[in-house]
């Protein structure tokens, strides 16, 4: 089974099947062979979320600006820690490996109980912190959005706490011991 075809074994059906706890209650998920999944599922899993939606079709175009696009995307929800009940966030995971962009095409959403949906469009990571706030990475920034006794704010109200853009990689050589083992 070639890799790219592997990283589509995974779907909800076989999700709920076959993943479980062993007898020392750890989760055991299929293999796969392939390096994103099962270990992003499992991560994924692990950290509350669920999948919730999964691709009926592809479109596989090597070379293409975009090389695979999900249709549906793969969805994966968690609730909010604190108002499980008002607040879910979606991550959509739109396509594969956009030529000079991101190996995962992204998008989340913040669904709220009243049945709106607030899209952050395309991101770079989004998760909730313990206290139910909403934090996302996008164009190079991370911006925090309250949640206050429950209630979250309005997408734009969330503030940017650090800024990234001006930052450049500056590769550096490591220190010469950390190129040899320790002997014992």
């Amino acid at each position: 089974m070639g890799w790219r075809r592997s990283f589509r074994v995974w779907n909800a059906d076989r999700a709920q099947s076959s993943c479980g706890r062993d007898g020392a209650g750890i989760w055991i998920f299929p293999s796969s062979l392939a390096e994103d999944d099962p270990i992003w599922a499992a991560r994924l899993h692990r950290d509350g979320w669920k999948l919730v939606s999964y691709p009926t079709g592809t479109k596989d175009e090597f070379g293409a600006k975009v090389w695979i696009e999900y249709s549906p995307p793969i969805v994966w929800r968690k609730p909010n820690p604190v108002a499980a009940k008002s607040y879910s966030l979606d991550m959509s995971i739109l396509g594969m490996r956009e030529r000079g962009g991101p190996w995962y095409l992204i998008a989340h959403s913040v669904n709220r109980e009243n049945g709106e949906v607030d899209k952050l469009g395309r991101t770079d990571w989004a998760d909730w912190s313990r206290s139910g706030d909403l934090v996302f990475a996008m164009d190079g920034r991370l911006y925090r959005l309250a949640c206050e006794k429950g209630t979250l704010g309005r997408l734009e109200e969330a503030v940017m706490i650090a800024d990234f853009t001006k930052l450049e990689y500056e590769p550096t050589k490591a220190p010469d011991t950390a190129s040899k083992w320790p002997r014992r």
